[in-house]
């Protein structure tokens, strides 16, 4: 059996792109919009409420490749 262990890493709010997986306030998001003039990360998280993040730090989760996990998107 293969067990698929992910790492987390803190990174700059303006970094994170649209559907990197980010954890926020123990829950796992999906980030959808980042705003850089309004200083706002938008995200989606399971309890299907869209909200938005104003930290300066996001904790991203990061796959084996030292890359943030990404959500596919809908046309693959």
């Amino acid at each position: 059996m293969i067990a698929h262990h992910f790492v987390t890493d803190e990174i700059p709010r303006q970094c994170v792109t649209p559907g990197d997986y980010i954890i926020h306030d123990g829950d796992i998001c999906i980030a959808s919009v980042n705003n850089i003039r309004k200083r706002r990360l938008y995200i989606r998280c399971s309890d299907s409420a869209s909200k938005y993040i104003t930290d300066h730090m996001v904790k991203v989760i990061i796959n084996k490749d030292g890359l943030p996990v990404r959500e596919k998107p809908w046309w693959q």
